[in-house]
């Protein structure tokens, strides 16, 4: 098992409908760390009348941090804007880079989630460009910066990650491994035997089922709490993270099962499935 003293975090997809408030709250019940933040909540609260520091100040009253903002996928080159991206996530992609930091900053939140989604073919010399500014803008505000692979974009799985955040070689940078697009990209744990420590940043944890394994066409929703599908989830995240305690853990569960549920029994069952994971 994974060594105790990790926080685990809530990540937004996995109660997808709730506000940001009530994410907070449910984490916290559920005995949550902390709650990942997309940007498009945070907007929604603010239009509430809410400022930005208030909103986190209630957050920490609940008894839970902001760990991440997540994502920011507009900023790489060959993303779409939210008029031409389409999807569920289209409007995801009118929120830039300062939107994000701002976000960060109000909510007390270290670490931003960067991914390259749907968007146009780019060569990895550019990437590498792109990102590795984008670092040092971020290092400037005192944000990390995860980079997350998916394969509906030019970071299509973890190597290519790994060459983007190894080239870059900033210290404020890492890779995010999601276990659901790494099993659907045909990872296994071994190829993590060559990843040196501190290179990946933080999991997203969701199982799947065995068919999902190396395909990637995949149902909306379609995710698997921990422990409930084909993923080695266990060793799959201590080789991943193993010691490092400042990495990021969150389960993130794009579920229809779980939407059905009641929102505070949706949290608990995936707090539960956690314990399985990381004490």
């Amino acid at each position: 098992m994974t060594r105790a003293g990790h926080d685990i975090s809530l990540c937004w997809g996995t109660i997808a409908p709730a506000t940001l408030l009530e994410l907070a709250s449910l984490g916290a019940r559920a005995g949550f760390d902390a709650i990942s933040v997309s940007p498009g909540m945070f907007d929604d609260a603010i239009t509430t009348g809410t400022s930005g520091p208030e909103l986190g100040r209630r957050i920490a009253d609940l008894g839970v941090q902001v760990s991440v903002i997540d994502p920011l996928i507009s900023v790489l080159p060959g993303s779409p804007d939210s008029l031409t991206a389409g999807g569920r996530f289209a409007r995801l992609f009118s929120f830039g880079e300062e939107d994000c930091f701002r976000m960060a900053d109000a909510l007390g939140a270290t670490t931003v989630n960067v991914a390259h989604y749907l968007g146009a073919p780019v060569s990895l010399p550019e990437l590498v460009d792109a990102f590795g500014a984008l670092c040092g803008r971020a290092a400037n505000r005192g944000i990390n910066l995860l980079l997350e692979f998916m394969p509906e974009g030019s970071i299509p799985d973890l190597a290519t990650a790994l060459a983007v955040v190894r080239a870059v070689d900033a210290p404020n940078a890492a890779v995010m491994l999601d276990t659901w697009h790494f099993f659907r990209t045909g990872g296994t744990v071994a190829d993590l035997d060559d990843v040196a420590a501190g290179e990946i940043g933080g999991v997203q944890v969701s199982d799947a089922p065995s068919e999902q394994a190396g395909v990637i066409e995949a149902g909306v929703n379609t995710r698997l709490l921990p422990g409930d599908g084909a993923i080695p989830i266990e060793t799959l995240v201590a080789h991943a993270v193993g010691a490092d305690l400042e990495a990021f853990v969150g389960i993130e569960v794009f579920s229809s099962e779980l939407l059905q549920l009641d929102r505070s029994e949706a949290a608990s069952q995936a707090r539960q499935a956690m314990r399985s994971v990381v004490s």
